[in-house]
């Protein structure tokens, strides 16, 4: 029992809660939002016929308080009451044409605002659509610079690019995908060339690093050479070298000798250094007309179409004779020569002219002065000679300082003198002395030309 009593007392509490109370402040604002729920829901032109009802109604109260002014005051307070009524109601009537004006005004500027923003996107899109197609134009006229570079082509591609840069599966089918590819290729390979590159510049500076270290180094080397010349220099008088002009001149002149007169110089020259010095060598003859000797029979000796007599007639000279000859050919225009316009030996020419080339001499000949001891001074002269276009070599004799009774038969001595040297030296065929070179018997042969006469012209 005593619950329900507790649970009764609690639902009449509550049911005796006091309301709140109603201030002026929330009247007004009550009103106010009726009033204006209230101008929205109703129609303006119903609101205009009572409006204009209204005025009417009051224009007519007044014309009627005008002009009976008898009326009894009961009638006069009726008339009263409505007119104020009637005032009330137009001030409603306006503070509603108010709401809903000013509802108008912010629906029409939402409304602009509106447009203002969709106005305002239709220009962002128009723009958007104005650079889209610029850059659609620019996309077009693009030209990539892969278009520029020489790729390789795709069979060579395929067969040397890696299964993870080809991938065939995929670049077969699909244009652009190869064409990524195939420049990815060429990249890998350009790096690759430009490593290359970057080491053989590298090495290159080494390199040019130790021509330069070397250089310097003969640049250090020309003092100490010549402080090593002065300092051998008494060394060069007792081994009797030649250090003068001449001397040296005369080494400069063994290269354009022909081979037999080059070992007979060398030889005598080393024997005169070493064992008598009362020996003489020398290398007569002018150089011009050496180096063109030589030249015209390496010419004849290499031709393709000369015959058996020209490829005979085309001389023993030595190979350094012939890299000499090119080396000094800018000296031939400066110095007249007295030699042949021709000097070996051609099937056009006639028998005359081949006899006459038969006998003709390398322009550098070899003399050997032999001087004898003691006081009377007495020396002989051998002069050695080589006829390129019969291969040998040919000796004249003569003397100086010899008195006239040891003259005597100074002739036959001359020609004598080097004869018997080697066995069957004087060997002789039909009375006629043999030619060393057993080619010259048929090449005089042939020209009817005899050894007698070969060996007296030589």
């Amino acid at each position: 029992m005593s619950k329900d009593n507790t649970e009764s007392s609690k639902v009449k509490s509550e049911k005796k809660k006091p309301e709140p109370v109603a201030t002026s402040d929330t009247i007004y604002k009550q009103t106010v939002d009726h009033e204006e729920s209230e101008a929205v829901v109703r129609n303006g032109e119903d609101d205009l016929n009572m409006y204009m009802e209204l005025c009417s109604k009051l224009r007519s109260h007044i014309l009627k308080l005008k002009a009976d002014t008898n009326e009894a005051p009961p009638v006069l307070d009726q008339l009263k009451r409505e007119a104020s009524l009637s005032f009330v109601m137009l001030k409603k009537l306006n503070r509603l044409e108010k709401y809903r004006l000013k509802n108008a005004r912010d629906t029409l500027q939402a409304k602009k605002s509106k447009v203002d923003s969709f106005n305002l996107q239709l220009q962002n899109l128009r723009y958007e659509i104005y650079h889209l197609k610029k850059e659609v134009v620019k996309c077009l006229q693009f030209k990539s610079k892969d278009e520029d570079i020489d790729l390789v082509d795709e069979e060579s591609f395929f067969k040397d690019a890696p299964e993870e840069i080809a991938r065939p599966e995929i670049t077969k089918s699909d244009p652009h995908q190869l064409k990524l590819s195939r420049l990815e290729w060429e990249l890998k390979q350009r790096k690759e060339l430009a490593d290359q590159c970057n080491q053989v510049e590298r090495e290159n500076e080494s390199v040019a690093g130790n021509i330069n270290k070397k250089r310097g180094q003969l640049d250090n080397l020309a003092p100490l050479l010549k402080q090593l010349l002065s300092v051998s220099k008494p060394l060069i008088e007792n081994l009797s070298y030649p250090e003068n002009h001449s001397g040296r001149a005369q080494y400069k002149l063994t290269h354009l000798l022909p081979e037999p007169l080059y070992c007979l110089f060398v030889q005598t020259d080393a024997y005169r250094l070493a064992f008598c010095p009362n020996i003489e060598v020398k290398i007569k003859g002018k150089e011009d007309d050496a180096e063109q000797v030589n030249k015209m029979l390496n010419e004849a000796k290499t031709s393709v179409d000369s015959d058996s007599d020209t490829e005979e007639a085309a001389g023993n000279t030595r190979e350094s004779g012939t890299s000499s000859s090119k080396h000094r050919h800018h000296h031939h225009h400066h110095s007249k020569s007295s030699l042949p316009s021709q000097v070996a030996l051609k099937p056009s020419d006639s028998t005359e002219e081949k006899r006459n080339k038969l006998c003709l001499t390398h322009p550098l000949s070899v003399e050997l002065v032999i001087q004898s001891k003691g006081t009377n001074v007495a020396s002989m002269t051998l002069t050695f000679s080589y006829l390129y276009n019969l291969h040998v070599v040919a000796v004249k004799v003569s003397k100086t300082g010899i008195a006239s009774s040891e003259s005597a038969g100074s002739n036959h001595l001359d020609a004598e003198l080097l004869a018997e040297q080697f066995p069957e030296d004087s060997r002789k065929e039909e009375g006629e002395a043999v030619s060393p070179n057993l080619m010259n018997h048929y090449q005089l042969k042939q020209r009817s030309v005899n050894s007698s006469a070969h060996t007296s012209v030589s």
